[in-house]
């Protein structure tokens, strides 16, 4: 028994195109490879391949540059996101907690704890060395354990080394009252 496929060069097309690239879209770069030396070993006689292959390799790359497209929007900041607690040295007053973003030696925090961006500026970074750095303050927002917010809170603070991703020192703030201030990064 003899079985003859019959395909049309718009369904062949079709197929690979849509199935093909989609299904394999994630192993890109070897596709792009493979068919750019597939399209140089070709002789000139075998038209159809080439124009196979070549709408194959498009069709890679727009799938690539919208991927990459579709992840630069999710991820839209620059600069580092720390977490941060503070419990005054006296004792006097309960532990605050709270994030901030560390941009090109500039402190952002949210305009409001709900919002999404990091890009309200609260303060800078007057000095960065291996082992330690000083923070200037001048409308930090924090909240205790209720959520109760503590905003617009002005300081400056000599942080330490601890160790990677953790740095800890003492703040000072506007009414001279001492906290011991301690900082991780957790996003980068």
């Amino acid at each position: 028994m003899k079985y003859e496929l019959k395909i049309s060069v718009e369904h062949l097309f079709k197929i690979l195109t849509h199935g093909i690239v989609n299904m394999l879209c994630q192993y890109h770069y070897t596709i792009v490879f493979l068919s750019i030396r597939t399209l140089l070993m070709l002789k000139s006689g075998s038209l159809l391949i080439r124009v196979l292959m070549m709408s194959f390799l498009i069709a890679g790359f727009s799938n690539e540059t919208t991927l990459a497209a579709e992840e630069n929007e999710r991820d839209q900041f620059e600069g580092a996101i720390w977490r941060f607690s503070m419990k005054a040295k006296n004792g006097d007053q309960p532990e605050l907690r709270g994030f901030f973003r560390l941009n090109n030696a500039k402190l952002y925090q949210k305009e409001t704890p709900e919002d999404p961006d990091f890009s309200k500026l609260i303060g800078t970074q007057k000095l960065k060395e291996k082992t330690r750095t000083r923070l200037e303050f001048t409308d930090l927002r924090a909240a205790n354990k209720d959520k109760e917010f503590r905003e617009g809170i002005q300081g400056s603070i000599y942080l330490r080394f601890d160790r990677l991703g953790e740095w800890s020192g003492t703040l000072i703030d506007e009414k001279g009252a001492h906290w011991n201030f301690r900082c991780s990064r957790i996003q980068e």
